[in-house]
């Protein structure tokens, strides 16, 4: 988490974006094709911290939150699988 910067910019921001959007997933890549399974559901309890503001402390997001709605029925449980052929020059 302390290798990302919280701006703007797009180019700067991009990995943090996909390392939100593929976490707690996996990626391999066997017979020329490469495979990511990603695990759609929230925990009850977990802290993503976003920033750290001096004097005041960190400010992030609670997960948990997601996880009411999951219970609820307004997010919904799963796996996501995507899958490419490797192209190699």
């Amino acid at each position: 988490m302390s290798a990302y910067t919280l701006t703007f910019e797009r180019e700067k921001y991009w990995e943090s974006r996909i390392a939100l959007a593929l976490n707690g997933g996996w990626l391999s890549v066997q017979d020329g094709v490469i495979r990511v399974r990603v695990p759609i559901a929230y925990p009850k309890k977990a802290f993503a911290p976003l920033i750290h503001v001096p004097g005041l402390g960190t400010l992030g997001v609670q997960e948990g939150l997601f996880n009411i709605l999951q219970q609820v029925g307004w997010y919904h449980t799963g796996e996501m699988i995507w899958t490419a052929k490797l192209i190699s020059d």
